[in-house]
């Protein structure tokens, strides 16, 4: 690493640590991604001829990769157990077409992956921001990449791994010890969150609803070429 990368480097991590300790202030979020279910749903939705059980997810996330703005469904460590269950008790609700909890109901595995993660905090403007105590907020905005995979054992076929089904999420905010930092952020796409705690919940619901539309998209796919071998 450069002398100049470093000091990029080190800059960053005092403008995420002051982004952190603005958490409780003034701050204005922008959230988008690009797989969610269509709302409202269909009135009538075909019943699949197969229904599927959640019995087990994962989330991967290389640590070579920089977190985001806000930590992947909002903590730093994914608990296997309760995040099938959130994703399970999620899909039967948005999906009852191709989910049960019933026993007959085919178990599959999900596998959810960050692929990449690109996060902006302009330096210039934001050290600009520390420096007038926020009356320009501090602002940061990230691109974050995932594939979800399904597997399952069919009695008669044996085990197999869906292509992975990719989807983005998208995150501007800003922040600000003064009121303004309540201002819609500028720029972006997607549906608007004021206040920390309420852009959290709001992105890990749909971060789940990507999920399950990922998952049963995979599902749907019924051509043979849509899968693999494990």
């Amino acid at each position: 690493m450069t002398h100049a990368q470093a000091s990029q480097f080190g800059i960053r991590i005092i403008l995420l640590g002051a982004l952190a300790g603005l958490a409780s202030g003034c701050a204005s979020y922008r959230l988008h991604s690009s797989l969610l279910p269509v709302k409202p749903a269909p009135a009538v939705q075909a019943q699949a001829e197969t229904k599927y059980v959640i019995k087990a997810a994962q989330f991967i996330s290389p640590t070579n990769l920089p977190s985001g703005s806000i930590p992947d469904f909002i903590t730093y460590k994914v608990n296997p157990d309760k995040f099938s269950n959130k994703l399970m008790t999620l899909a039967t609700r948005a999906r009852p077409d191709l989910f049960s909890s019933d026993p007959a109901a085919v178990p599959v595995e999900v596998t959810v992956t960050k692929v990449a993660c690109d996060l902006a905090i302009p330096m210039k403007e934001n050290c600009i921001s520390c420096l007038t105590l926020t009356i320009i907020p501090l602002y940061s905005a990230d691109k974050e990449d995932f594939t979800v995979e399904v597997t399952m054992t069919e009695p008669a076929g044996g085990k197999k791994i869906s292509l992975p089904i990719a989807f983005s999420f998208e995150e501007r905010n800003w922040m600000s010890i003064l009121p303004w930092g309540w201002l819609p952020v500028p720029g972006g796409r997607g549906s608007y969150a004021w206040g920390t705690s309420s852009a959290y919940q709001k992105y890990d619901a749909m971060m789940l609803d990507s999920c399950v539309e990922a998952a049963a998209t995979a599902l749907g796919h019924k051509e043979p070429s849509a899968w693999k071998a494990p």
